[in-house]
């Protein structure tokens, strides 16, 4: 053989025993290091899993309590107590029955104070002659009617509003020729002058001259006959007018009773 071959069948053979050697260092070293990594995996997990085994027995436990708590609820029914007929029961109105009657208004008593309202409200009211027009065959003329008003109000307001607005018991042959709409905004009584203060609907006409006189003898005629009332005037709007018409026919002077037109 050539020293030259020679040589190589050594190399070759060397490097085969350190291959050799290799491989097996590297076996124990992989045996030793793969149970080292899992341990300190485990190390590292082991606290969530100590804690996750506790939950789920915890957990299990609980289960079964509520378990053995639904089975004694099924197998043993509380009984419902039942009040003897012995046992007195305590009301909850605490009212004796003498007063709850006591506190009930007898009948006879509503109706004598309801007949006492009654007796007091005609004792308060007194007759009074308002004159009203009474329109028969074409004619107009003042008739006296007989009314009873509350003695205790505003008699001169309550008569002056009677005669705009007719009450409604009153016959239909009379009528106020007062125009409607017309109110009462004040009035004034100085001694024996009566003034009273309308709006301008006072000035309206509906039945030609017979009409415009009639309107104001309604008034004078009546209020003349309360309080010593001897005279009446007008005022449309809080002011003194010339005229109590449309037309300029009826001057606007103190009046008196006008005795021809009854």
């Amino acid at each position: 053989m050539n020293p030259y071959s020679k040589s190589i069948r050594k190399n070759k053979s060397i490097k085969n025993k350190k291959l050799t050697q290799n491989k097996i260092f590297k076996l124990p070293v992989i045996l030793w290091v793969v149970p080292v990594l899992i341990s300190g995996y485990l190390l590292y997990k082991s606290p969530n899993l100590i804690n996750e085994i506790k939950n789920n027995n915890d957990n299990s436990a609980k289960k079964e309590k509520l378990k053995s708590v639904l089975k004694e609820i099924q197998t043993t029914p509380k009984e419902i107590p039942q009040p003897n007929e012995n046992t007195n029961v305590p009301s909850t109105d605490s009212t004796p029955k003498s007063e709850e009657i006591s506190k009930q208004p007898n009948k006879s008593d509503i109706s004598d104070k309801e007949d006492q309202e009654k007796s007091s409200n005609t004792e308060n009211k007194s007759k009074f002659t308002l004159y009203f027009t009474k329109i028969s065959n074409n004619n107009i003329q003042l008739s006296p009617v007989s009314i009873k008003l509350g003695s205790n109000s505003d008699l001169i307001k309550d008569i002056v509003n009677n005669l705009i607005n007719k009450p409604d018991n009153l016959s239909d042959q009379y009528r106020s020729i007062i125009p409607k709409g017309t109110k009462l905004i004040s009035y004034n009584l100085n001694k024996s002058s009566l003034t009273l203060n309308f709006n301008e609907n006072f000035l309206n006409d509906q039945y030609g001259m017979d009409g415009k006189k009639l309107k104001i003898a309604q008034l004078v005629n009546t209020l003349t006959k309360i309080h010593n009332i001897k005279q009446v005037l007008f005022e449309i709007n809080g002011k003194q007018v010339k005229y109590l018409d449309r037309d300029g026919l009826i001057k606007n002077t103190p009046f008196h009773k006008l005795n021809n037109l009854n």
